[in-house]
Parts: structure tokens; sequence; C-alpha cells
């Protein structure tokens, strides 16, 4: 009850913060066509108030900490690596933890801990997948390795698998799901493998850019055919899904802010949906089922 109390404390105050540095940088660019003087003015206000907003958030901060006593966790007594009951951010990646259980009874000893990189610490995906579930109010991140020569941190805003560059690397489907553990991913290029289902993507929300062209199973030839994954991503901006089996697009009813849509090669044949994207800048669709008349 604490931790949770407290978590929604700070959030409301780093929500302080970020609407004030949001707001310097407003004033500052609309009132450059009304010269320096008044950028300087209204930059310095904003700072003002940004400082303002800091030290709310550093008396949250402190205030609920004074209610934590003092002390520290040992995480690995033979490297000396502990973590601090007052840390609010720790990094014990390389740590190796070989006792899940007792590492557990650790944390729950660290009530204001909201981020931990444990990244090489010798557990499995399914083990790291465990500790989050258990510890829901702490951002648990981990390196993971992703096909053959890929590696990805779960914290991650970008991946790709870089098409070619490695050779004949391919990624197979089996090892792309992997990166549903990759949730704040915004861009993702896992164009030109071997990837045909992509529903690990119901886990980014805020994924904009998507690029999985020329996929398909080597052995059956299946390429990527449901889209309807999509729906979960309602701020997609960027889509090339050419040379795929995809013909239905119902899911661009999720996705008004697409500006940018690839559908060539493509098995589609009602553009219907299309029309509801209002802000689109860019599309194409040569050599598909669409009939011209």
């Amino acid at each position: 009850m604490f931790r949770k109390s407290f978590r929604k404390i700070l959030a409301i105050g780093l929500a302080a913060v970020m609407l004030a540095g949001c707001g310097a940088e407003t004033a500052t660019n609309s009132s450059v066509a009304q010269g320096e003087s008044e950028t300087a003015t209204l930059t310095e206000t904003q700072a003002a108030n940004s400082d303002a907003a800091a030290t709310t958030v550093t008396a949250v901060t402190t205030k609920a900490s004074d209610a934590v006593a003092v002390y520290d966790v040992v995480i690995d007594e033979a490297s000396g690596v502990k973590i601090n009951s007052h840390d609010y951010v720790a990094n014990i990646s390389g740590t190796q933890i070989t006792d899940v259980t007792a590492f557990k009874e650790k944390l729950k000893k660290l009530p204001l801990l909201l981020y931990l990189d444990m990244c090489n610490c010798g557990l499995t995906n399914e083990e790291m997948e465990d500790l989050c579930n258990t510890f829901p109010d702490i951002r648990i991140v981990w390196e993971l390795q992703v096909g053959s020569v890929w590696k990805c941190r779960t914290d991650a805003y970008a991946f790709s698998t870089l098409g070619g560059l490695y050779g004949d690397a391919k990624l197979t489907n089996d090892e792309a799901q992997v990166l549903k553990y990759c949730t704040n991913l915004v861009a993702l290029d896992i164009g030109h493998n071997y990837v045909y289902d992509i529903d690990f993507i119901a886990n980014m929300p805020n994924l904009h850019i998507l690029i999985i062209i020329d996929n398909m199973n080597p052995a059956t030839y299946r390429q990527v055919d449901d889209l309807s994954v999509l729906n979960n991503c309602p701020n997609m901006m960027y889509l090339e899904i050419f040379v795929t089996q995809v013909s239905d697009l119902s899911f661009l009813a999720t996705t008004k802010e697409m500006r940018d849509l690839n559908m060539s090669y493509c098995l589609v044949t009602d553009t219907t949906p299309i029309y509801g994207l209002t802000k689109l800048e860019r599309l194409f669709m040569e050599h598909s089922q669409i009939p011209y008349s």
C-alpha cells in the first residue's frame, strides 16, 4: 500500500516537472518572432516554474523517504553489491542471481525502488517475467538474446535486425516472440526475415513505426497475413507491410495517426478503411489486388 501511494504521488510530481519543461519549450518557441527580450523573459519564468515543480518532487520524495529507515540490502556478498533502502533506481547488472526466492525476499525490503537494471544476471526470460509480475511497481529491465546475433534491452525504444547487414542471419518466427518483453518499443524493423506471427506486438502500445516487409517461413512459404494485433497500437504512424499476404485493413480504424503506409504486393481488395486516415501523407499500393476502375 505504501509503495503504491508513494508511486502515485511521485508520478504527479514528475508530471509537474515535465509539464513545466514543456511549457518552457513552447513559450520559447512561440516568442521567437516577438523578439529575444520576450523570449528571455518567458524562459526565465518557465525555468522558475520548473524549479518550483522540481522542488515539489524533492519534497514529496523526501517525505516518502522519511517513512523508511535507512539500511542496505546486500544482493551479493562476494561482490559487495547492495541496494540502499532509499534508492529509487538501482543497477545490479552482471550480478549473478542464483536463488530467485531469496532475491525476491530482498526486493521486498526495498519499498522505494522504482527501477532495477538486471542485465546479464543469469536468469531466464521466464524467471525475469515472474519477477516483473511479482513486483509490478518496479520497472525491472534485462537484456534479451534475439535470434543468433541480436540483443535488445527490454526498455529499448527501437529495435532493428538491419536486414542484410548480418549476412545470411535471419530472425525466425519462434525467435521473434521474445520481443514481447520490449513493451517500450516505439520503432520496430524486422523486415526480410522468417517472421509470420506478430502477435507479440500486442504488448507494444506505443509503437509508432513498424516494418515487417518480405517475411516468409522458408518451409511452408507462409507470410504475415493477420494484422488485427495492430488494434493495440493506436499511435502507429509509419507502416510497411509490402510483400505480405495481408488482405484485411480493418485495423486501420484504430490507427488514426497514420502518415505513411506501404501496402504494395499485398492481397488487399477493399481500400475503404484507408479513407478514414485523414492524416495520411504517403500511400504506396503498387502490384496489389485493387482494381483500377
